[in-house]
Parts: C-alpha cells; sequence; structure tokens
C-alpha cells in the first residue's frame, strides 16, 4: 500500500475517534466496577471490546493482560497481550 494511501486512512481514524469516546468511557466504567467486584469474567470481557474499539491503545492491552493473568492456564495469552501493550507504548 502507497504511503498516501496509510496516511489517508490514518487520517480518517483519527475523525472517528469522537464518535467512539462515549462506548470507550462507559466501557472504562463498567472495567472499573468488576475490578473492585472481583469479577475476572467481565474484566475479560470488557477489555475485550476496549480492544476491539481501539485496538491500538496500550491500556486496554494492558488491562487485558492483567485480566488473563487471573487464570492460571492462561499466563502465556497474559504475556503475549502484556507484550502487546509494550509495542503499543
Amino acid at each position: 500500500m502507497s504511503s498516501f494511501i496509510c496516511a489517508l486512512l490514518a487520517a480518517f481514524s483519527i475523525w472517528d475517534y469522537p464518535a467512539r469516546h462515549d462506548q470507550h468511557d462507559r466501557l472504562r466504567r463498567q472495567f472499573t466496577v468488576a475490578v473492585k467486584e472481583g469479577d475476572i469474567q467481565t474484566m475479560e470481557e470488557t477489555c475485550r471490546k476496549g480492544t476491539a474499539l481501539l485496538p491500538e491503545d496500550p491500556t486496554w492491552r494492558y488491562n487485558l493482560a492483567c485480566s488473563l493473568a487471573y487464570y492460571p492456564t492462561r499466563r502465556k495469552e497474559a504475556l503475549d497481550e502484556l507484550e502487546k501493550a509494550v509495542n503499543l507504548g
């Protein structure tokens, strides 16, 4: 793909952020409640929705990694998500 097309697609995605803000804020509040309640399943589900909404956001990836780390059998997946978070910044 040419650099012009990549730049154009990036510019269009920036304009989409205001439309995603309300959904991001709702997910953030839902995640906070799940953490306070110790609801690991909801924590994971909310983080997966957050990463789908904002795939380039390192915080959602980090929170997903933390949520997955609660499951002893999913630690490898947790470390993979943590690596993605670090790579995103």
